[in-house]
């Protein structure tokens, strides 16, 4: 283990730095008009600034900030560990520090770190005391979960851990860099039912589940049976019997793991066989980035359903969903205050 400490960096409030970031081999925050953090000798520094910059804001939102980015710009030591949760879908990209902060010349990406990142691995192979400090709010934030590195790691090797593992209720006051107040209650509400579907469908049920969602917004959609699809999981169409445009593709991927660029030249293969006008990829495990940069080139040809996309029908169309699948993922909708994150 080259270095034991865990840092989680966020790559802004809606992830719109994010593929920059793993593409430019950095970890990148926000906060741009601050400038050079290394022009700045001493928390009280950065704070002076903030107050300057933010006359409104509150001295507990000042120092908040103030913490962060003195902590990614002179805490975060190389080899240490950083874990960055996807805006995009449900996974966590998994890196090591590789040098010290710089101010770059990017417009997009000022203050960055270097980071090495060596994968991208789905929320639900994590252990829950894990997501639970993964789910604060905050920018940067240390993570001191008992063995964190370690059990990080054997995540991304696809080990079991072999470190004791703590429960949540537990060791939430370990944890303090977290306040009970900074977590991301959505995101932990989330990685509930995510849990209780890993439990309770497997690919053929979750292949039902989206026919299901394709039917109640108008599709005649036809499955076919486990394992006899010849890569076409369902084919779905408009009209009484299906026959109108538009005709769609879809391929179902109920695993873990990350999706490579294969399955969707399959897809794309699978499409011209069947004379369908669109596509729809599925993976329950998400996409690899090469998966989601030759997608954007077919932006109005293919389309990708991850496991948050899957989780967005659900909520948008549960109320025209059947008896059996309410019954088999009960949600409750509840309304919550939001309150202004940071950058």
């Amino acid at each position: 283990m080259k270095n034991p400490q865990v840092y989680l960096v966020r790559a802004g409030r809606h992830g719109e730095r994010e593929a920059a970031a793993i593409e430019g081999g950095v970890a990148t925050i926000g906060f741009d008009d601050i400038g050079d953090l290394r022009k700045y000798k001493s928390r009280d520094a950065v704070k002076a600034e903030f107050a300057k910059q933010y006359p409104d804001k509150s001295s507990v939102a000042l120092g908040n900030w103030t913490g962060q980015v003195w902590r990614f710009s002179h805490d975060i030591p190389k080899g240490a560990t950083i874990v960055l949760p996807s805006k995009m879908q449900s996974t966590i990209h998994v890196g090591r520090v590789t040098g010290p902060y710089y101010y770059s010349d990017d417009p997009k990406m000022l203050h960055c770190l270097p980071v090495e990142w060596k994968a991208e691995i789905p929320r639900s192979a994590f252990d829950k005391d894990l997501l639970y400090s993964f789910g604060t709010l905050l920018t940067v934030a240390s993570v001191k979960r008992e063995d964190a590195a370690q059990r990080v790691w054997d995540t991304v090797a696809g080990k079991t851990s072999t470190t004791a593992k703590r429960p949540v209720e537990k060791s939430i006051e370990e944890d303090t860099e977290v306040e009970e107040s900074e977590i991301d209650l959505e995101q932990q509400a989330e990685d509930e039912i995510v849990r209780h579907m890993n439990r309770t469908l497997d690919g053929h049920n979750f292949a039902d589940l989206i026919t299901a969602l394709l039917e109640v917004q108008g599709y005649v959609s036809q499955s076919s049976s486990p394992g006899a699809d010849g890569g076409v999981d369902i084919l779905a169409g408009s009209g009484p019997l299906g026959f109108q445009e538009p005709r769609i593709c879809v391929q179902v991927k109920f695993t873990s793991s990350t999706v490579d660029v294969k399955v969707l030249r399959e897809l794309q293969g699978v499409m011209r066989r069947t004379k369908a006008e669109h596509g729809l990829l599925v993976s329950w495990g998400g996409f690899k980035q090469s998966v989601l940069k030759e997608a954007r080139d077919d932006h109005f040809y293919i389309r990708l359903w991850s496991e948050r996309d899957v989780l967005e029908q659900i909520y948008r169309h549960y109320n025209k969903l059947g008896e059996e699948w309410r019954a088999r993922v009960p949600l409750r909708r509840i309304w919550a205050l939001v309150s202004d994150g940071d950058s």
